[in-house]
């Protein structure tokens, strides 16, 4: 039966959390407690709570003119974003990629820049196979309204 049966730090840790979300509700749906509203912990601390806190470094990639439906405009998309945003040093007289860069739209797009990536597989260097973009499915499109 012990095996099946919560340890006493498994139970420590659920009253530890709880500790933080029991009286949240207690203060939100009992009258008599609304005055301690304030008293409240509504975020939870953790171990990046400084870092989420501060403002992220937004860089406008800029506007192109260009049909990422066709292949051939996509690829120009992709060599753009690949010369002007990713990290890269040059040795030998060949540029080599230091970091990766997100590119992340619709699942048609995200297919549509893997398959530029592969058409060009077969080039000679990172940034000609544009080996510093990694391809992202974002799923603005089903966020839904509270």
């Amino acid at each position: 039966m012990e095996e099946f049966m919560p340890t006493a730090k498994v139970q420590e840790d659920i009253v530890a959390d709880l500790a933080h979300i029991v009286p949240r509700v207690i203060v939100h749906h009992m009258k008599p407690y609304k005055e301690f509203k304030n008293a409240v912990v509504y975020h939870i601390p953790h171990e990046h709570t400084n870092e989420m806190s501060t403002n992220s470094e937004i860089c406008p990639l800029g506007l192109h003119f260009l049909n990422s439906n066709k292949a051939a405009e996509m690829a120009q998309i992709l060599d753009d974003v690949h010369s002007k945003y990713v990290p890269t040093v040059t040795l030998d007289n060949v540029p080599v990629v230091l970091d990766h860069v997100i590119l992340d739209g619709d699942q048609l797009t995200e297919e549509r820049a893997r398959n530029a990536q592969w058409a060009n597989s077969l080039a000679g260097t990172q940034a000609e196979r544009m080996e510093g973009i990694t391809p992202a499915f974002a799923d603005w499109h089903l966020k839904k309204n509270s």
